[in-house]
């Protein structure tokens, strides 16, 4: 069943097909595995699903083929990436995760999360008709939270070394130590971070899109907004003193920064979270 509100969508479906349920492009799919097997043609490669496999997958455009056994069942989830970004806190293990499911979005679950995650889902699927809720999307954004922080959870259960395994990760980890750290906080620049790592901006662009599926200023932006929220929200700060704080320069190249990316101004995004 496919769910609107405004300008969110969130489609919940038990399906005995992949790619019938395959969602829209900028979307993100989860789909568990209650019965059966198949095997999911993902950027050209081919991964294994069978029961109690979580598929997930934030590039549905990469999905090019399944095939299914006749009692294969799955319940799936869909929202869209930015919805689901934007309910995640001001941390960079999502970002981590996803370095991993880009290049193996299958998960291998044991019974008992498999069941976990199940319920997860059901309770946002439960809540979905709700959209006469005053606060419908904070509250399928709080479920899909929880759902999430699930699946980073038996994500490091099932690859606790990924970043000390894999060498040609390093750059990506370093970059999101560095986010992470603060330094987006005074630089937002790919070449600033390049140069830190003593490697070609080029070279750190191409990695970190190949693993992430995402550009370095992508994952930088996400480090910054929060920051820049936070900020926003204490009243002791006047724009200009955040302007100067964050390095941008000038109150007008801030302004347009934060315009850009939550879709309104500095001043009106306060106001906005001082009438609450």
């Amino acid at each position: 069943m496919r769910y609107e509100y405004k300008n969110l969508t969130f489609d919940y479906q038990e399906t005995a097909d992949i790619m019938t349920a395959r969602p829209p492009a900028d979307f993100c799919f989860h789909l568990l595995c209650r019965h059966g097997a198949a095997t999911i043609i993902f950027e050209d490669h081919p991964f294994d699903i069978k029961k109690n496999d979580v598929l997930i997958i934030s590039k549905p455009a990469g999905l090019s083929g399944s095939m299914q056994t006749a009692d294969f069942k799955a319940e799936a989830f869909s929202a869209r990436l930015d919805f689901l970004n934007r309910q995640l806190p001001a941390n960079n293990y999502a970002i981590g995760g996803s370095i991993s499911l880009y290049n193996d979005p299958v998960l291998h679950l044991s019974d008992r999360d498999a069941e976990q995650l199940l319920n997860g889902m059901r309770a946002i699927r439960n809540r979905l008709p709700e959209t006469g809720h005053p606060f419908y999307p904070e509250l399928i954004g709080s479920l899909c939270l929880t759902m999430m922080y699930d699946l980073f959870s038996f994500h490091m259960a099932n690859r606790p070394s990924i970043y000390a395994t894999e060498r040609n990760l390093y750059v990506v980890k370093e970059l999101m130590a560095m986010l992470e750290a603060g330094h987006s906080r005074q630089h937002r620049s790919v070449a600033w971070y390049a140069k830190a790592m003593n490697v070609t901006s080029k070279y750190l662009s191409e990695t970190v899109r190949r693993h992430t599926g995402h550009s370095v200023s992508y994952h930088i932006d996400r480090a910054t907004v929060p920051l820049i929220k936070e900020m926003l929200d204490n009243p002791r700060y006047s724009i200009t003193q955040i302007a100067e704080e964050m390095n941008f320069g000038t109150p007008a190249y801030f302004s347009r920064y934060v315009s850009q990316r939550l879709g309104i101004s500095p001043k009106r995004y306060r106001s906005s979270r001082m009438s609450m």
